[in-house]
């Protein structure tokens, strides 16, 4: 449910262009676009709880017409916390 909140919270941040590299601010901090994997677009972010972590959205990579909701799931690194 977290992931679906926060992958409909970063769909609203995504301009019609998006492609990898870019970058938006939010609450959370910095979002970025980082890459994309076969159809899928990969988000990295610090978690709320100051871990890193991983957005991965199936579908996004390379779609630039079908902008709405999508599932997607998130991973949070055990690393170090960034601060």
């Amino acid at each position: 449910m977290r992931a679906q909140i926060v992958a409909t919270a970063l769909a609203a941040l995504l301009p019609l262009t998006a492609a990898a590299d870019e970058v938006w601010t939010s609450d959370m901090g910095k979002i970025i676009y980082d890459s994309e994997v076969g159809d899928a677009a990969i988000f990295t972010f610090t978690n709320v709880d100051a871990y890193p972590a991983t957005l991965v959205i199936p579908g996004l990579a390379g779609n630039y017409s079908d902008r709405g909701v999508h599932e997607a799931y998130w991973v949070r690194s055990e690393q170090v916390p960034t601060h």
